[in-house]
């Protein structure tokens, strides 16, 4: 059975770039999953020691004793760490840039890094505090909020928790993979949610995701992402 999507075609999005194929969170990464394809690119922010914002799903590189946390470094001291301008410089307006923030100091960051390119309108910022989404909601009307959840740990199960994010404005649910159903999505939709996938490395999840009526998958996998959704994206005969 086939469940309908929001969107025609789901989000591709390169987490990391197309880190299957590319060093994770290169520039060589990114620009890899832009020509395969990628209708996005996702990655950590952070934010280093003299201000930059930057993305590393690492906290700390280098190897030990050498190791150096991100945030407490500065960005010369970094080499080979990717700035979100710089992919901002790779990809294109219609690309869509999916951002993870640990705090709102990383989040204001991205925003103002966005604002300044003037692509705020195709910014999405996950998060995994609802609460925290819920404030931000007034602060940046056009970034789509995305919540980061398991399905075990959502407040009151998924009916209640969909129905709370709805009302604080926020865009999205973002769980693994392996959590989402085709009931899941459609009950996320009921709400004028976003059902996005994370963690999803093989074709046979992919085919499964889209048929289940995901709208978003997060993967570095992006050459087997991209042909699945243009396969089998299409709406089609829907329960």
């Amino acid at each position: 059975m086939r469940h309908a999507s929001r969107r025609h075609p789901p989000i591709t999005f390169g987490h990391g770039g197309a880190s299957a194929h590319a060093p994770p969170g290169s520039l060589e990464a990114f620009e890899l999953a832009v020509m395969l394809g990628a209708a996005g690119v996702s990655a950590r922010v952070q934010r280093t020691a003299d201000g930059e914002i930057v993305l590393s799903d690492a906290g700390a590189l280098g190897r030990w004793p050498r190791r150096r946390r991100i945030s407490e470094t500065s960005l010369a001291d970094l080499p080979g760490l990717v700035r979100l301008a710089d992919v901002l410089a790779i990809t294109d307006a219609e690309t869509v840039i999916g951002l993870t923030v640990t705090d709102v100091t990383e989040a204001e960051g991205a925003v103002e890094v966005m604002r300044t390119a003037g692509d705020l309108g195709r910014l999405w910022l996950s998060h995994d505090d609802h609460r925290e989404l819920a404030g931000w909601r007034e602060r940046w009307p056009e970034v789509v909020l995305v919540h980061r959840g398991r399905i075990g740990a959502l407040d009151g199960g998924p009916e209640r928790h969909a129905s709370r994010l709805a009302e604080a404005g926020v865009g999205g649910l973002s769980m693994p993979a392996a959590d989402w159903t085709g009931g899941l999505t459609t009950l996320v939709h009921r709400f004028d949610l976003d059902a996005v996938a994370t963690d999803a490395r093989v074709e046979r999840v992919f085919v499964d995701l889209v048929r289940m009526g995901i709208d978003a998958v997060h993967s570095g996998h992006v050459e087997l992402l991209v042909d699945v959704v243009a396969r089998d994206g299409a709406p089609g005969d829907v329960a």
